[in-house]
This record gives C-alpha cells, sequence and structure tokens, in this order.
C-alpha cells in the first residue's frame, strides 16, 4: 500500500478516547517506532490499518507479498501512530434489519 508521507503528530489521547472502535477501525496509520509483541515486530514507518481499539490499538498490516502472512499486533499506545492524511475507515455493511427477515410464508 503506497501512501505519501505524513507528518509525524501523534494520535492523543483525547483523540482515542472520542472515538469509538467502530470509528477508528479501518483507519490507516503509520508507525512511529518499532513494535514488538515477543513473536513479531512492525518497523518504524510501516503502514498499517487498525483492526481494534481495546486498551490500545490492534494494528494490522497488508499481508507479506511472499508468503501471505498478516502481523496484529495489540495493545499500541495512541502515541505510537499517526493517522495517514485522508485516510478513511473501511465501510461495513449495515446489519439487515429485523423485518427483512419475516416473511409471509411463516
Amino acid at each position: 500500500m503506497e501512501v505519501a508521507e505524513s507528518s509525524r503528530v501523534m494520535v492523543t489521547r483525547k483523540e482515542y478516547e472520542g472515538k469509538t472502535e467502530s470509528e477508528w477501525k479501518g483507519v490507516t496509520v503509520r508507525t512511529l517506532r518499532e513494535l514488538r509483541n515477543g513473536y513479531l515486530a512492525i518497523p518504524a514507518g510501516k503502514i498499517c490499518r487498525i483492526y481494534r481499539k481495546r486498551g490500545g490499538f490492534t494494528l494490522e498490516t497488508e499481508p507479506c507479498k511472499c508468503c501471505g502472512v498478516r502481523v496484529l499486533i495489540g495493545k499500541v499506545p495512541s502515541c505510537d501512530v499517526t493517522v495517514v492524511e485522508g485516510s478513511k475507515p473501511k465501510k461495513e455493511t449495515p446489519l439487515t434489519s429485523r423485518e427483512e427477515y419475516q416473511s409471509d410464508s411463516w
């Protein structure tokens, strides 16, 4: 995923707490430092997507081009990432309403 270099402004605690998990999910960010979880590492400057927001961000990388492995690292503090300019959360389809499940044939 090619993204232009963004300014290195971290996500503040106020911004982190001001949005819900669904608002953060899918937002593209750039890591400001190397992130490690005991098994794997994401280098500084790597482009990732926010997978979850619980006790910090869970970041997901793009799949490796040769083997397809994706790296997920959780509990990343908001100060360790910056939002890439122009990134928007991925849109998810809304849940189907109850009326659409009801049928006259029942």
